[in-house]
């Protein structure tokens, strides 16, 4: 379809690419970059945190109505001055390409290579999204409140739109040190809104069964039972027992290697097992869909990576004193890494949708032996 765009049509959108001036380039080439990575769904408040500004919030830390009309109008200002109409923000507050043909003509290669070629070398669309939801996490976590949906669903579902994307951002010396100092910030952060929101007690208090030996939840890179990460599942909660957890547990889930190098080389005692914690192993082994709650994560619509991605932060861990002989669960030691493999299973009731999720479970399970005993070697 991209090769069969009128010729007058390419014309002129590649004139109005080449009449935006220097000046403006690389902003227009960063945003068209961000709305790429962000699946064509790039809202006006993520732009206005990405272009450094900041949002003003009410006493309660929510953003007015009035607030992101303002914003949205200044947004819209922003992309008519730097893409000149290319990108232009609809009347849901989305930003996105609007005609048809602009579309194709961006979607063509050579103009996608001059794209990337005009934008900054240090630019990464993934850590610039990461770094809007260090920002913005607690926002979106009340924006989708009150939506037919639990509050631990809510906040698994923000969490994960925002962490999988670490995974995925350039393997350079500048992009690990900021991804590190990224993930701790998201940490304190996500500390601080699950504490406002009170999901200790939203996370227990269906099943009846409320820790009564702490009433906050903590963060930091230290295995806890405390941790927020441990509202993750469901593991354990029913017979009053929580598995330790902690947030290096759900960057090995997603794979970011260099996060867990950062931590397990400062304190190499959290790669080994322990009869009360969820390894890092069995963290980066199962990952985050297993981990999960189930409705709180789609796996159609988020890159959260898959074993063969975490394969080098699964082999990291076996090279530094992890343990594939240790249990997957505290409650359940019978089961291990090197002998049970498990994915989480798929919603759908259609056979065939069963037939596929068998198939990739033998994948997994082959490549997880296949991981274990070159970790060993």
């Amino acid at each position: 379809m991209v090769n069969d765009l009128p010729t007058e049509m390419e014309a002129l959108h590649t004139h109005i690419w080449n009449a935006i001036n220097a000046d403006n380039m690389e902003t227009a080439t960063r945003l068209l970059r961000l709305w790429e990575a962000s699946f064509h769904s790039l809202v006006a408040l993520t732009i206005w945190v990405a272009e450094e500004n900041e949002i003003p919030r009410q006493a309660d830390g929510t953003v007015s109505d009035t607030t992101v009309e303002h914003i949205t109008r200044c947004v819209q200002s922003t992309l008519d001055m730097h893409t000149r109409g290319i990108l232009q923000v609809s009347p849901t507050g989305v930003a996105n390409i609007l005609h048809r043909s602009a579309a194709d003509w961006h979607e063509k290669s050579s103009i996608w290579n001059d794209i990337c070629s005009k934008t900054p070398k240090d630019f990464d669309s993934n850590l610039t999204l990461l770094e809007v939801g260090v920002v913005r996490l607690g926002d979106k976590v009340r924006v989708r409140l009150g939506r037919g949906r639990t509050l631990r669903s809510d906040f698994w579902g923000t969490v994960t739109d925002y962490l999988w994307r670490g995974f995925f951002v350039r393997d350079t010396s500048r992009n690990q040190k900021k991804l590190v100092e990224m993930l701790d910030e998201f940490d304190k952060v996500a500390t601080r809104v699950v504490n406002e929101i009170d999901l200790l007690r939203n996370t227990w208090e269906s099943k009846e069964w409320v820790p009564t030996d702490f009433n906050r939840l903590v963060g930091g890179p230290h295995y806890s039972p405390y941790h927020w990460a441990v509202t993750q599942g469901s593991t354990g909660v029913r017979e009053g027992v929580v598995s330790e957890n902690c947030f290096i547990g759900l960057a090995a889930q997603m794979g970011m290697l260099p996060y867990v190098k950062a931590r397990v080389s400062q304190n190499p005692d959290l790669a080994m097992s322990s009869s009360t914690r969820i390894s890092l192993l069995a963290n980066a082994t199962f990952g985050f869909h297993y981990h999960s709650l189930r409705r709180a994560v789609s796996r159609y619509v988020i890159q959260v990576p898959t074993f063969r991605q975490r394969l080098r932060t699964v082999k990291y861990l076996l090279h530094h004193g992890a343990d594939p002989c240790g249990p997957i669960w505290p409650e359940d030691p019978k089961f291990t890494v090197s002998d049970q493999v498990l994915l989480l299973a798929d919603p759908s009731d259609k056979e065939e949708e069963k037939e596929k999720v068998e198939k990739e479970k033998s994948k997994e399970e082959e490549l997880i032996r296949g991981g274990i005993e070159e970790g060993k070697s």
